[in-house]
């Protein structure tokens, strides 16, 4: 729009109850369904889920993809063990994430609706399905530039000299080495 503010046309599936809000944040527009505001509240759904700029951004929007990527951690049972991951109907299962007793999940944009509703009971402040939390696998850029201007910045850098006895070698962003290197 000409003074700055972003738009969002929000087609709602004939079955959702209540309205959206939208909001503009930072200069990021959030679009958050009614049903979610209780689960948003309660820290059982990240926000970003809601971000339609960074959605966009990260090119999980209609015309870039089909399907969000999301992490689920799960619920642990009174004995305190985690329960075992499985997918909510309207979602599969891409990758088990024992260290954090949880699942990489993806759900078809067109199965959305039959996954929140087997996740999300309606008003309620706990997901379904044995889910604890629900986050955006988002996307992540990384820039070793930033980083190493950071680290300089910082007087972070590596030594000047090796410690006694030492023979490392080893490059830092905008440096070369000759010397081959493998994985650990």
């Amino acid at each position: 729009m000409a003074d700055g503010k972003q738009t969002a046309e929000v087609d709602r599936p004939d079955s959702a109850v209540g309205g959206v809000k939208i909001q503009q944040i930072k200069g990021d527009l959030f679009v958050v369904p009614d049903e979610a505001v209780p689960l948003l509240g309660a820290d059982r759904l990240d926000r970003r889920l809601f971000n339609v700029t960074d959605l966009i951004e990260m090119g999980y929007d209609d015309a870039k993809s089909a399907a969000v990527p999301l992490i689920a951690t799960y619920a642990r049972t009174r004995s305190g063990a985690v329960v075992e991951p499985t997918a909510p109907r309207g979602s599969r299962l891409t990758r088990s994430l024992k260290n954090i007793g949880g699942a990489a999940l993806s759900t078809e944009k067109g199965q959305a609706r039959t996954f929140w509703s087997s996740l999300a009971p309606q008003g309620g402040t706990a997901l379904g399905a044995g889910v604890a939390k629900l986050w955006l696998d988002g996307r992540v850029k990384a820039s070793l530039k930033e980083r190493a201007v950071d680290r300089r910045a910082r007087g972070l850098g590596r030594p000047a000299t090796p410690a006694r006895g030492s023979r490392s070698r080893c490059s830092t962003p905008g440096s070369t080495s000759t010397t081959p290197t493998s994985p650990a």
